[in-house]
């Protein structure tokens, strides 16, 4: 990005032979200048990504390596300037932060209700292996899906048996460009069979068996006109970059799932499920590849929609009579009761207050106790 806005503001000056000073001057006015759109805006934490990735990029320079426009005093003048930018758009209005929300359980079964995620075809296929690698693997985005070819993974099995995926490869990442700086990335995920119908090494092995031979790239293009028969589903041409980065849009819309969600959607996935399932954040870690525990928080304090509806029901109730909470629970328990009583003729006080419990809508008997007592429970329609 920055190097086409500086060849094209600026169509005689190469990047590598600009002065440390003149590169800060570059950056400065770049910063003031950046826009999705001529009408649109970044948020500031895109703001905060894109020099990230100028940073990383100039360090695999030789002529500025060592050199960072994050901390070094020759940039101050350049972050002071991006630092203005951010306020204003602050105080426009601009800077909300859109984080990646995590994928609901409800929209990835919609994908193999709709058989948008099934072995049934070419584009099928290729999607929910793309999402299960994603997943799986917890991928960023875009990274490195196009460089990703047959023998970055391996099949291998437990001492049960059980089959499992993991990568045969140690990729270059955001977090590890590598280098003597680089800390060690710990992260091994895998990806393990489970025996159900969707599962995922399953669709795996299926996926490998119908790839064109002839093409080394993994994501390749799916085939118009196939036959189930055929030993071929692709052709010998890989998927694009940008398809890439717009598989989980095309999937949203496809499926016509609640909200159209982005790549990184399902990295957020990941980690949102394996933080509510009380994973440790270092085990997080090691599937996620994240250098700091606050960077895999970052994600984990995000609240998902079904948390957000519980939080606002919980206010709705502030303030409002109790009873007529209480009477609406005692209506939902008299319905329950009158649908126990049509099962059977009799049934235990146990079984009973083990069924009002497990109801959504009766918390009332939570606390109670019943000691050798008999109930009647007549109930009279009208």
């Amino acid at each position: 990005m920055f190097l086409d806005w500086l060849s094209k503001k600026y169509p005689n000056e190469v990047l590598e032979s600009l002065s440390l000073e003149v590169l800060s001057e570059r950056l400065k006015k770049f910063y003031q200048e950046l826009r999705k759109s001529p009408t649109e805006h970044y948020s500031a934490s895109a703001h905060l990504s894109i020099r990230a990735a100028i940073d990383r990029h100039l360090n695999t320079l030789p002529e500025f390596s060592g050199i960072s426009i994050v901390r070094d005093p020759l940039f101050k003048i350049a972050n002071k300037s991006l630092s203005a930018k951010l306020k204003q758009l602050k105080a426009q209005g601009f800077a909300k932060v859109q984080h990646h929300p995590s994928i609901s359980p409800e929209d990835i079964q919609k994908c193999y209700e709709t058989k948008v995620f099934s072995d049934e075809t070419p584009i099928s296929l290729l999607r929910v292996n793309w999402f299960n690698i994603s997943l799986h693997f917890c991928r960023r985005g875009r990274e490195n899906l196009r460089s990703l070819t047959p023998d970055s993974f391996v099949i291998k099995k437990d001492a049960n048996g059980g089959e499992y995926v993991e990568m045969s490869i140690s990729e270059k990442t955001k977090n590890h460009q590598g280098g003597l700086g680089d800390k060690a990335d710990e992260s091994d995920p895998k990806m393990f069979s489970t025996g159900m119908s969707n599962c995922p090494v399953k669709y795996f092995k299926k996926f490998l068996s119908v790839l064109n031979p002839n093409q080394t790239a993994l994501f390749q293009k799916p085939k118009r006109n196939f036959l189930p028969s055929d030993e071929i589903w692709f052709e010998n041409s890989p998927i694009g970059v940008n398809k890439l980065g717009d598989m989980m849009k095309e999937i949203s819309l496809a499926a016509s799932l609640s909200k159209v969600y982005t790549n990184h959607c399902v990295r957020s996935t990941t980690i949102s499920a394996l933080d509510e399932a009380g994973i440790p954040i270092h085990r997080i870690m090691q599937t996620s590849g994240h250098r700091s525990e606050s960077s895999v928080k970052s994600y984990c304090d995000r609240q998902s929609l079904e948390k957000y509806k519980e939080s606002s029901n919980i206010l709705a109730k502030v303030g409002h009579d109790s009873k007529e909470s209480t009477s609406g629970a005692v209506v939902g328990a008299v319905n329950n009761i009158e649908n126990l009583t049509q099962n059977s003729q009799s049934h235990n006080v146990q079984n009973v207050v083990a069924n009002l419990n497990h109801s959504p809508t009766l918390n009332v008997l939570s606390r109670a106790e019943f000691k050798d007592c008999q109930i009647n429970i007549n109930i009279t329609k009208k």
